[in-house]
């Protein structure tokens, strides 16, 4: 007796389990929601505090971002800095997504540039190490520097370290994981360039304890 071999083919079988199921694309991503969500959602402003002085032109703010504690900050609107008029501004998050007025955002470590996915203003910065205050210039290209880039095409947020936020500013302190401590990295001096002006201003912060900054600029 001849045996009878019957080939059973990958479309033959998929006819007889059913149509083909199409492969979904995949959701879109929509960055401006995730912005939104990320850094827009408190409707309160702050409540920082600020106390300025300036001397032979170099401006120093001592300004308490810490907003009630961890915890508390979480919750809270930034602390919004506008370096040209010394002010602490009156924001909330979800205004200062589309105010071109403020310059710097404070919330406990986490510092934000108006610029990028934080906001609508053309700045950018550029840091310099190893340098002193007095010493540092401006790199000559000062334009061409890191933005707020913070959301991914996937809607991801960028991070570094254990899940710190990647602003402009990056990591500018130094973190113990033994104690949970922030500490100013010395010798650094950052540099804001200003796109609408073409400007730049020199910024140090010089310290930072638990939320309270001591920021110097001109």
């Amino acid at each position: 007796m001849k045996k009878l071999c019957i080939a059973i083919t990958l479309s033959s079988l998929t006819a007889a389990c059913g149509p083909e199921v199409e492969e979904q694309p995949p959701e879109a991503c929509d960055q401006d929601a995730a912005i939104a969500e990320r850094f827009g959602s408190a409707t309160s402003t702050a409540s920082a505090t600020a106390d300025f002085t300036q001397d032979e032109g170099v401006n120093r703010v001592t300004l308490d971002a810490s907003l009630g504690g961890t915890a508390s900050a979480a919750q809270s609107s930034y602390a919004y800095l506008d370096l040209e008029t010394a002010t602490l501004l009156e924001l909330s998050d979800a205004e200062a997504l589309t105010d071109s007025t403020w310059d710097l955002a404070f919330n406990r470590s986490l510092v934000r540039l108006n610029s990028g996915d934080s906001g609508p203003a053309k700045l950018s910065l550029k840091r310099v190490d190893g340098t002193s205050w007095e010493a540092a210039s401006a790199p000559s290209d000062a334009s061409d520097g890191e933005i707020d880039d913070v959301i991914d095409d996937q809607c991801e947020l960028v991070t570094f370290g254990q899940g710190f936020i990647k602003t402009a500013f990056g990591q500018w302190y130094d973190y113990d994981f033994e104690t949970h401590t922030v500490s100013v990295i010395e010798d650094t001096v950052f540099f804001i360039h200003d796109d609408a002006t073409d400007s730049v201003t020199k910024l140090q912060i010089e310290a930072y304890d638990d939320g309270i900054y001591t920021i110097r600029w001109q």
